[in-house]
């Protein structure tokens, strides 16, 4: 059996690593850094909304940190949101009315993140696939930015519902 190691010292795949290497740093495609910071905030803002919907899962449903571990973050986060629609309607507290409307949040923000994040970027447009035919799009980084902004905005509100949760589970008393 060829090992990794040995594998990675043939001779014809060093010459074709030292290729492609080569083809990586001479991209045909100039996305403009202004998209790619652009895309990056939006990256960023919906890790930390996905970071608060899995903490908030976690709490909601009562797992313990081993099921936390195995159910929580197996789980796509369109499942994980699906399992916090499910749990809400079968809720009456007031914050369940919340969370509902941060999950329908979070469930439109993803969808519009994956469709920037997983484009096939052409310079400042990016393509997507209809079926089997790509269409192209152009957009500019203000709109990629107010993408990126209400990311971090439901990213807030998931903060925000965390809060209210242990407010209401556990009280403070201010005699």
């Amino acid at each position: 059996m060829t090992s990794a190691k040995d594998l990675s010292q043939h001779a014809s795949f060093a010459v074709l690593k030292e290729k492609w290497g080569q083809k990586a740093m001479e991209s045909p495609v100039s996305v403009p850094d202004s998209h790619i910071q652009a895309i990056g905030a939006l990256v960023a803002a919906f890790q930390i909304l996905e970071f608060a919907m899995q903490e908030i899962a976690w709490l909601e449903l009562g797992m313990s940190e081993a099921s936390r571990e195995y159910v929580v973050r197996a789980l796509s986060f369109g499942r994980l949101t699906a399992c916090l629609r499910t749990f809400c309607q079968d809720q009456r507290e007031p914050r369940h009315a919340e969370l509902l409307a941060l999950v329908k949040l979070a469930g439109d923000v993803e969808q519009v993140r994956n469709q920037f994040v997983h484009s096939i970027w052409t310079g400042p447009q990016r393509g997507k696939f209809k079926g089997s035919k790509l269409v192209v799009e152009q957009f500019d980084d203000s709109e990629i930015q107010q993408v990126a902004e209400v990311a971090g905005h439901a990213a807030g509100c998931g903060i925000w519902y965390l809060r209210l949760y242990f407010e209401d589970k556990y009280p403070m008393d201010n005699s």
